[in-house]
C-alpha cells in the first residue's frame, strides 16, 4: 500500500503530532501509477460482497493513489450487477469493442486505445511543451515494449493455454 499512497501520507508527523513534518522535497517518496486489469470482470461483479471492487474504485475515485481499474468481460449488462455502493464509485466509462478476429488484431486495438495520438497532441493541445511531448513519446514507447512481449497465437497454442 505504500507504493499506492500519496507522498504526503508517507511523511512522519512532526513533534506536536498535528501536521506532517516538512522535509526536503528531494527526499520525498513518490508514488507509482498502477493499472489493475480485471479479466472476467463479471465474476467480480457477481461476488456477494464486491469488497475488492469497492476498495479499488474508492481509491481511484478519492485520488489517494494514481490507479486505474480496467475490467474486461463479454457481458454487456455487467454494470447492473454492481452493488449500489460500488456502482456509485464506478466512473461509468465503458467501451464496447467488436471481438477482433485474431490475437494480433486484439493487440493492435490495445495499442490504439492506450497510446497517445501524437498528431492530435500537435494539433489540439495548445501550448504543449517539449517536456509534455517527450512524456507522451516515452509513454508510447513503453506501450510498444509491453505489446512486444504479448504472446502470439502460436505461443498460446504451444503452451496449452
Amino acid at each position: 500500500m505504500a507504493i499506492l499512497s500519496h507522498p504526503d501520507e508517507l511523511r512522519a508527523p512532526d513533534e506536536e503530532g498535528e501536521e506532517p513534518a516538512e522535509q526536503d522535497p528531494s527526499s520525498t517518496t513518490t508514488t507509482l501509477s498502477v493499472i489493475f486489469v480485471l479479466e472476467e470482470f463479471d465474476l467480480f461483479a457477481t461476488h456477494p460482497r464486491q469488497t475488492l471492487l469497492y476498495n479499488l474504485f474508492d481509491i481511484a475515485q478519492s485520488r489517494k493513489a494514481p490507479i486505474a481499474v480496467i475490467g474486461t468481460t463479454t457481458r454487456i449488462d455487467v454494470v447492473e450487477s454492481l452493488e449500489k455502493r460500488v456502482k456509485s464509485r464506478f466512473s461509468h466509462r465503458t467501451v464496447h469493442l467488436k471481438n477482433p478476429p485474431t490475437l494480433k488484431g486484439f493487440w493492435e486495438i490495445c495499442k490504439e486505445g492506450l497510446g497517445v495520438d501524437m498528431d492530435e497532441v500537435d494539433s489540439e493541445i495548445n501550448g504543449s511543451s517539449d517536456e509534455d511531448r517527450r512524456c507522451f513519446e516515452a509513454w508510447n514507447s513503453h506501450i510498444e515494449v509491453v505489446i512486444s512481449y504479448a504472446p502470439s497465437n502460436s505461443e498460446i497454442l504451444t503452451s496449452g493455454v
